[in-house]
């Protein structure tokens, strides 16, 4: 296998997609293609994707393929590819530790700032969890039971901290959860450990 998926650096406004490829067997072998996309179109042929945010961790050992060649992941990385990849069709995902060179510091001071773009123009945006337990549904519960029936767009940032979520603003700031908790409250329980 050749080292790298990687052909060329990144112009300024094209960030890499890779393709998920289906599999019937969940612990099969990861395999993607890469695909450059540009950031500058007029909407005419914009191709949507799901952006994945997940702790990184360490080691990455965790191999992925792409084209006869490979990379290494975290496995928390690869156990969220492997809860995604579907059984029958690809699954468009940017995942920052494979659509970003993370051995080219170049490619990086190029990409890095575009994340929040490349986010917020994300069709959906994933967090893995990783594997929980009784304990984390239990809390995943908890929330969507507190926040049901706080889902107006006039709710008070004080109306969300009364209801037991200052957690959240003490990492995020005061931000408007209003536009976050639409995909906690129906989150796909069939894909658990993602929000």
């Amino acid at each position: 296998m050749e080292s790298t998926p990687f052909r060329t650096i990144l112009s300024s406004r094209h960030i890499r997609i890779l393709r998920l490829l289906p599999s019937l067997s969940f612990d099969s072998p990861i395999l993607y293609n890469l695909e450059e996309i540009s950031l500058e179109n007029d909407g005419s042929d914009i191709i949507e994707y799901t952006a994945l945010s997940y702790v990184w961790g360490t080691p990455q050992n965790h191999p992925v393929g792409c084209d006869g060649s490979s990379i290494l992941v975290t496995r928390n990385c690869a156990d969220a590819l492997r809860h995604l990849r579907s059984r029958t069709t690809e699954v468009v995902l940017w995942v920052d530790s494979i659509c970003i060179n993370q051995a080219s510091i170049s490619e990086k001071n190029i990409q890095v700032p575009l994340m929040g773009e490349i986010y917020s123009r994300a069709k959906d945006v994933f967090i893995w969890l990783g594997h929980g337990g009784e304990a984390t549904e239990r809390a995943l519960m908890n929330l969507q039971n507190r926040c049901s029936g706080m889902m107006s767009s006039d709710t008070s940032i004080s109306q969300w901290k009364h209801a037991g979520l200052s957690l959240l603003f003490d990492i995020a700031g005061e931000c408007n959860l209003s536009a976050l908790l639409p995909s906690l409250l129906s989150r796909n329980v069939d894909k658990p450990g993602f929000l």
